[in-house]
């Protein structure tokens, strides 16, 4: 029978250190899952690691591009095995959090992994940790959850035969907040997470999955990302938000309501011209850096709209906040009364350089693969002048296209090409494995194999209503490619053990309704699979798809998802299946400032989505920048698109001039184009 001690930091941290990296901690595994959601983007940052401990976190942070990285603990055992990680020999120090051996100032980012409740003295952590970060930076903090240890949880390890429970200080949520508020940190975001069906293989293998049944569901850790403002006024501004109408005396997009005509009075190019000028001060920003979004209403979730305010800096949402801002005068701002603020929609797959193609085929067919032979002939027309297009260019008209519909983030499911790394009209998911298909993949399991940890792994699968597609999910699963952070294209084939298995292993789908119809004849019933938690939605290419997301947004609502549903579909569903790690799909601080404005009609975010169509996406921007534009903006070129005009930040003379060398008629995934 094991007995139970209780033993201080210092001392139980001796013994755990040999064993801590080397033993299953669902808690360790929660834990990343929703910072991996929280990281702002390390590259270029210097970054802190407080109570390294074996340097988990400090090793990802490094990994990540960070300029300089430094990791503090107490503990002499634990920092030696972070010194035997050859990227950390040199980068870990023994030192109190208390009195940090650091310059003023000197930092970016800081994180401490459940080390908070080993500190005795928080607010003196905090006053130090507010020394050493820059004005502007952040910081994520995450611990046991105090409602955990009131129902009895509590740090512990096993050695030998010894279960060592580690002492700690107890502290309320409310008091760690107001203990970093007094030294002038915002909470930005808190997250209290319980355990869920990523944990449970955990359990499994320790043989205690019982033990997961029960707490599965219940609050198991807190998340915290504070950021230290910029000034003392920003920090005195954000202590009371408060939520109300506010309006800006830049003329700007609320000029340009839908229902404006296509050919504007005097007044009305008067009206342009204003809002012209407003844009563009806001892509040259202002001396202080931030752009204001002014007078909208930010979307916070498939439901909630609020009117508020937001604040941009560099490439990042710095603040959404109800009162007018007090400078709003002296920076850039855009006035967006009258307009709904979106996420920026993220489109979970396409085919970008196949979207100046018709569709080709005469489905139904069993399977993708009979589609495939079917319609390659490269020798005819219409595929032989469609492939003549440069390579470069069609992938830059598929860019175009997903922008033109509120697209800022897709996933594009063929190799990374250099087009994406210049100007390209929206970001390009570069973190990711794939294989194209069993049937046309070569050696999917050592594609795999050579993905990243922390990458997804995104193969075709499924696609065909044939005994073989049907199977797929399972040849998969013999080959150990199915878990977590696998993601299945179509799935349509799939029986109902086939989803089961798929839920079982935790893999993601991606839904692609109106090409599946196309194709196959059929497609998901939605309504039928039980948890969508991990399914998002892919436009597909136009070879197959009725045309842009917002097309497929609409067919998926057809099929009889719920506007709440396809939401999550495209936003945070999406980034949480493709592992993004900035913010995408929401509109909060500290995500990257990926953001589309449409009319604002008093309905919900999700049921304003799925009626919504490329004539009503009026304003997009990317990374901060603006992409399109519902007026003429300078730096941005013309373009008509399905009778719609727009301006966007793409080539479009070029673009035209070396697609009309070898098409007489050029058509967008299915609309005309012209500029």
């Amino acid at each position: 029978m094991s007995k139970s001690i209780q033993l201080s930091s210092i001392d139980a941290h001796a013994l755990w250190a040999d064993t801590y990296d080397h033993a299953l901690n669902p808690l360790l595994s929660l834990e990343r899952n929703y910072i991996e959601r929280l990281l702002p983007e390390i590259a270029g940052m210097d970054v802190l690691d407080v109570a390294c401990g074996t340097g988990r976190w400090l090793e990802d942070l490094w990994q990540r591009g960070a300029a300089s990285a430094v990791g503090f603990d107490v503990s002499t055992e634990m920092l030696r095995q972070a010194r035997g990680k050859a990227a950390l020999a040199s980068r870990v120090v023994q030192a109190d959090a208390m009195d940090m051996p650091l310059r003023s100032e000197s930092l970016d980012f800081a994180i401490c992994s459940f080390g908070l409740s080993y500190m005795e003295d928080i607010g003196r952590f905090a006053r130090e940790l507010s020394r050493v970060l820059r004005r502007g930076g952040y910081f994520v903090l995450t611990d046991l959850h105090p409602d955990a240890r009131a129902r009895g949880w509590k740090r512990s390890f096993r050695h030998g035969e010894t279960v060592v429970e580690v002492a700690s200080f107890q502290r309320s949520i409310d008091k760690i907040r107001e203990a970093f508020a007094k030294e002038g940190f915002e909470a930005l975001d808190c997250i209290e997470p319980a355990f869920g069906e990523a944990e449970r293989p955990i359990f499994e293998k320790c043989a205690k999955a019982a033990v997961f049944d029960e707490l599965a569901g219940q609050t198991a850790i807190v998340v915290f990302l504070f950021r230290l403002p910029s000034s003392v006024e920003e920090g005195k501004a954000e202590a009371t938000p408060r939520l109300g109408w506010c309006c800006s005396k830049n003329q700007s997009l609320s000029q340009h309501h839908p229902g404006a005509s296509r050919h504007p009075s005097s007044a009305e190019a008067a009206e342009a011209a204003e809002a012209a000028e407003a844009a563009e001060a806001a892509e040259e920003g202002s001396p202080g850096g931030s752009t204001w979004l002014l007078g909208g209403h930010v979307a916070l979730d498939a439901q909630t709209a609020v009117p508020a305010n937001l604040e941009i800096s560099g490439c990042r949402i710095q603040r959404v906040i109800g009162e007018y801002p007090a400078n709003a005068d002296d920076v850039a701002t855009i006035d967006l009364r009258n307009y709904l603020l979106l996420p920026g929609l993220i489109n979970a797959h396409d085919h970008l350089e196949f979207n100046l193609f018709p569709r080709l085929g005469r489905g139904p067919y069993s399977n993708s693969a009979e589609w495939a032979r079917d319609i390659y002939h490269p020798e005819r027309s219409p595929v032989r002048e469609h492939l003549s297009v440069p390579m470069a260019v069609r992938l830059w008209w598929g860019g175009l296209k997903n922008l033109l519909s509120g697209v800022t983030t897709v996933c594009h499911h063929n190799p990374w090409d250099e087009a994406f790394e210049h100007e390209f009209p929206v970001q390009v998911l570069r973190r990711y494995g794939w294989a194209h298909s069993l049937t046309f993949g070569k050696n999917v399991l050592h594609a795999f194999s050579s993905t990243g940890s922390s990458q997804p792994f995104i193969i075709h699968a499924g696609e065909g209503t044939d005994p073989l597609s049907a199977d797929e999910v399972f040849e998969l699963d013999r080959m150990s490619v199915l878990g977590p952070r696998t993601v299945l294209v179509h799935g349509v084939g799939f029986s109902k053990a086939g989803h089961a298995l798929r839920a079982e292993r935790d893999a993601s789908l991606i839904w692609c309704p109106s090409s599946n119809r196309f194709v196959l004849g059929t497609t998901l019933n939605i309504q039928t699979m039980g948890n969508t938690d991990k399914v998002a939605l892919g436009s597909d290419s136009a070879l197959t798809a009725r045309g842009s997301l917002l097309d497929e947004i609409r067919a998926a609502h057809e099929e009889g998802a719920s506007p709440d549903l396809i939401f999550r579909m495209v936003t945070e569903t999406a980034a949480s299946i493709l592992l993004l790690r900035d913010g995408e799909g929401t509109l909060r601080p500290g995500a990257i400032a990926n953001i589309i404005a449409i009319p604002w009609t008093s309905r919900t975010p999700a049921e304003a989505l799925v009626q919504l169509d490329v004539s009503q996406v009026h304003l997009v921007m990317v990374s901060g920048r603006i992409h399109l534009a519902a007026f003429e903006t300078r730096g941005l070129e013309s373009i008509e698109a399905g009778g719609v005009r727009r301006w966007v930040r793409v080539p479009v003379r070029r673009l035209m001039e070396e697609t009309a060398a070898h098409l007489d008629e050029i058509h967008l995934a299915g609309m005309r184009v012209s500029a």
